[in-house]
């Protein structure tokens, strides 16, 4: 499953400045590409760096919402891995309110 939310032609008119988010759940292709997700998470940074000069963010966590909420963490260029065995370790130290990705005009 792959979902890009929103695309900037859509937003272009109303802003310039674009942030996109791109969810992949890469848990059939690490089969594919013998890759662990620490690997792919490297391989999608590099062809993205390669082909369209953007630094990214990835974060691999056991659900989607913890790798939301590292992702956000995360700084460009970076990758986040919590394993399921430190999710309450990784969680522990964040406040509710710190723990939400924060995003310039939503409330």
């Amino acid at each position: 499953m792959v979902q890009a939310v929103p695309p900037p032609v859509l937003v272009a008119d109303v802003t310039p400045v674009v942030q996109a988010v791109l969810v992949a759940d890469v848990s059939g292709s690490v089969r594919y590409f013998d890759r662990d997700p620490e690997g792919l998470a490297a391989l999608l940074r590099l062809h993205t760096m390669a082909l369209h000069g953007v630094e990214t963010t990835c974060a691999i966590a056991p659900n989607r919402m913890l790798a939301a909420m590292a992702a956000a963490v995360t700084p460009p260029g970076a990758t986040t891995i919590i394993e399921a065995r430190d999710v309450q370790e990784w969680l522990r130290p964040r406040s509710r309110r710190s723990a939400l990705p924060s995003r310039p005009g939503v409330l």
